[in-house]
């Protein structure tokens, strides 16, 4: 099952990372849509990880300070997010600010999936890496249908 979290968690990040290319390759008509494409995708997936993952980590002194790095990351990002929606889509400020965020956003996936990955094998049993992946499933879930309500 440990494999599970891994391969669920690539996939996603995946899926944004289309999605922001998507983005800022994208005439202005199609940004807002695609926008709330990114957040429907993306911010259930930080709020899991945040719940989920990153306690579980945080708790273990090898990955402290790694799990510390990505809340951060993650705080920055949903700063850079309400930045966006604050911005007019058709503004050269608003794609400026979207590709910060791609930036941002694939510095964080690929620590994630490289350090923060392998940190977890070392340092989290296959046992706790399946409730990990567990409550991650329930979180964004959970949080998705709020979105949607």
């Amino acid at each position: 099952m440990e494999n599970e979290l891994f391969k669920q968690l690539k996939q996603e990040h995946l899926e944004v990372k289309q999605i922001l290319s998507r983005i800022v390759s994208s005439p202005v008509d199609s940004r807002k849509n695609l926008f709330k494409e990114l957040k429907i995708n993306l911010l259930p997936h930080m709020e899991a990880e945040e719940n989920a993952f990153y306690p579980v980590l945080s708790n273990k002194q090898d990955s402290y300070q790694s799990a510390l790095e990505a809340l951060e990351e993650h705080h920055v990002a949903k700063m850079v997010i309400n930045e966006i929606e604050n911005s007019a889509f058709e503004s050269d400020t608003w794609l400026a600010k979207c590709k910060v965020l791609q930036d941002l956003l694939e510095h964080h996936i690929d620590e994630e999936e490289s350090e923060i990955f392998e940190l977890t094998r070392k340092t989290i049993s296959e046992q706790q890496t399946e409730e990990i992946y567990n409550n991650f499933l329930a979180l964004r879930n959970d949080y998705r249908g709020r979105m949607a309500a």
